[in-house]
């Protein structure tokens, strides 16, 4: 998910292939532009290659189970920075 001004700014449509690079490596992706997310912000389902590979895209606990916690989990906990490029 990406901002629409964020969007633009790249020239990535909504459903345009997309990659997300940092220093640590490339991941390709479909854009879904959606201003559900702030600017400045995107957001991969399962993140990284490999990442959430061992609950193979499935929840390993229900969702209500972080309910009593005062944290969020997830890349943004990391600082993860990326650019976000159009592939051709």
């Amino acid at each position: 998910w990406i901002n629409p001004a964020d969007a633009a700014a790249r020239n990535v449509g909504d459903r345009a292939p997309i990659e997300l690079s940092n220093t640590r490596g490339v991941f390709e992706a479909v854009a879904k532009v959606t201003d559900q997310v702030p600017p400045g912000v995107v957001w991969v389902h399962d993140g990284w290659a490999g990442l959430n590979g061992l609950t193979e895209s499935t929840a390993a606990l229900p969702r209500t189970a972080l309910d009593g916690f005062g944290f969020t989990v997830g890349q943004s906990t990391f600082e993860a920075e990326v650019e976000v490029t159009k592939r051709a």
